[in-house]
């Protein structure tokens, strides 16, 4: 994305979507975001890049929130040229083990509230007939992974079908969608596994270490770039060699 453009990032206040808004931020890219409360990362990107970093307190799953703050983000910056789905959220209980609340908040937050801000953002991107949209799935919605990763990898797989699919219909109206399926990443919501089970990763993964953000993060960089401006429906396993 170019110097003056603007971007929704979800999740940006903290982890990989911090690391991607501040990369953003670096370029001249303005960014919006939003979480239900306001963190320390919000409040140094607001002290630091004043006008051109914009957050609201706002509920993911809230349908009527979100299309409020679409439509303030683009009432402040006058335009809206791309939107990374990077928020989500991990549960870390065996699939036999879930109630049905839990499934529904899992599919809620990672799927179904990601494809209405799409819808959102998309229907603002197709009146000027230009936008990029990064889609951040799991390389778990492609290949098993078992435990609990099995319920969050098949709702992560709606992400990476809608990457594809739009990555058709909207290529035509001058939006390009692709999308990023991260392995294990050392993030906020696995800063509570064990050290065994990351060095374990580590050791099946040909890289030799476990992913950081901002490994990730220039991936989805490049996709949001011009470098990127021929690739439509793509989803990159970004997980450093793990799956293969």
């Amino acid at each position: 994305m170019k110097s003056g453009e603007v971007c929704i990032v979800t999740g940006a206040s903290k982890g990989l979507g911090a690391d991607i808004a501040e990369k953003l931020l670096a370029q001249g890219v303005k960014v919006a975001t939003f979480s239900r409360n306001r963190s320390n990362q919000v409040q140094a990107f607001t002290e630091l890049y004043g006008d051109s970093f914009y957050w609201e307190s706002v509920d993911l799953t809230n349908s009527a929130e979100l299309e409020g703050f679409v439509n303030r983000v683009v009432e402040k910056f006058g335009r809206l040229d791309g939107l990374v789905n990077n928020a989500a959220a991990y549960l870390q209980k065996p699939f036999i083990d879930c109630t049905l609340e839990n499934i529904q908040w899992l599919i809620q937050v990672n799927a179904q509230s990601p494809i209405y801000l799409t819808k959102l953002c998309a229907s603002k991107m197709a009146e000027e007939a230009k936008g990029i949209i990064v889609n951040v799935s799991s390389v778990t919605s492609e290949n098993a992974s078992g435990g609990v990763a099995s319920l969050y990898g098949a709702i992560k797989g709606a992400m990476r079908s809608l990457t594809i699919n739009l990555g058709q219909e909207l290529g035509s109206r001058g939006i390009r969608v692709n999308g990023v399926l991260p392995g294990w990443m050392m993030t906020d919501m696995t800063a509570d596994a064990p050290e065994a089970a990351v060095q374990a990763v580590a050791a099946i993964t040909p890289a030799g270490h476990v992913a950081q953000a901002e490994e990730v993060a220039r991936v989805v960089l490049f996709l949001l770039s011009d470098e990127a401006e021929f690739v439509y429906g793509q989803n990159i396993v970004v997980d450093g060699g793990m799956s293969l």
